[in-house]
């Protein structure tokens, strides 16, 4: 998911003291609860959508993203899978994404609503499993302004390689909003097609690295990672794990990235971009050979804890 940041540059500041650190968590910590009440309202407004538009074809609902990793942010989209027994027509797919403008918060978000990230799939187009797979539908906030103009382009059904990461994390979380484990409607997906689509995606979403330089860096160090260590983790926790593998240049810019990730200060990179932009070459160069290296038949797995 990528769409652009706010173009509001702070002042640079260095990057904060673990002590700093440490008293912006206790006032994250204090709006968690309240933001989690109005994320489960949003959830539940989108599942009767769902249901309300789709009906019985509505087979399962399933999270992924954060919620499954573990990793919920103030920042954090919902992020929603929806798997259906046939495709959804014209008008269904209007009254979706009608319906979803008016649940979703804009981006950036002005309140405690969170953005929405909606996927539907026919289980047709990814059961039997091939590789790439498509959607039928994807709701974003990055789309907003386009089903806005009326544009019926994206409404169409669209091969995604993207979308097997997604699977991935629905597979192996296994956490139905509503419907049948997961299981009982997918077909499992190939790792070495999990990771060639984590691989060959890092060319289209580098084209945004100027406007959305964070969570790209933080993204990198999640695919890196993964193609590592074999797992997926949390933006959070992959920074920490590349950080301690980046040349000492670069880490506080992963330190930086990871800070304001967790919303512990103001997303700015002024004066940053040839100092990011070598940061982010050097993990692509990274997951390059490390992905060259992965022997068949190993696994992707969701970190624990």
């Amino acid at each position: 998911m990528l769409f652009p940041l706010t173009t509001w540059i702070p002042a640079l500041q260095p990057a904060p003291t673990r002590r700093c650190w440490q008293e912006a968590s206790c006032t994250w910590r204090s709006g968690m609860a309240a933001r989690r009440t109005v994320a489960a309202v949003q959830t539940e407004r989108v599942l009767r959508l769902v249901r309300e538009v789709l009906g019985q074809d509505a087979l399962g609902a399933y999270e992924h993203g954060s919620a499954v990793l573990g990793g919920v942010q103030p920042t954090s989209d919902i992020d929603i899978l929806v798997i259906t027994g046939r495709l959804a027509t014209l008008v269904e797919k209007r009254q979706l994404v009608e319906g979803l403008m008016a649940i979703s918060a804009p981006f950036p978000p002005p309140g405690r609503e969170r953005c929405v990230e909606l996927t539907v799939v026919a289980q047709a187009q990814v059961r039997p499993w091939r590789y790439p797979p498509s959607f039928d539908l994807q709701y974003g906030e990055w789309l907003r302004k386009r089903f806005e103009r009326g544009d019926s382009r994206p409404l169409q059904a669209a091969v995604n390689a993207d979308l097997t990461t997604l699977l991935t994390i629905v597979l192996l979380g296994d956490q139905p909003l509503f419907g049948p484990p997961p299981g009982a409607l997918l077909d499992p997906v190939l790792m070495e097609d999990c990771i060639n689509a984590m691989v060959s995606d890092i060319d289209v979403f580098m084209d945004e690295f100027e406007g959305d330089t964070c969570n790209i860096l933080l993204r990198l160090a999640r695919i890196w990672q993964t193609v590592v260590t074999g797992s997926i983790d949390r933006k959070d926790r992959a920074a920490e794990w590349a950080q301690e593998r980046l040349p000492s240049d670069s880490q506080q810019l992963m330190e930086r990235a990871r800070a304001m990730y967790l919303g512990w200060q103001p997303d700015g990179w002024a004066g940053l971009a040839s100092e990011a932009r070598a940061g982010a070459d050097y993990m692509i160069s990274q997951i390059r050979r490390e992905a060259a290296r992965r022997r068949p038949g190993q696994v992707v797995r969701l970190a624990s804890g």
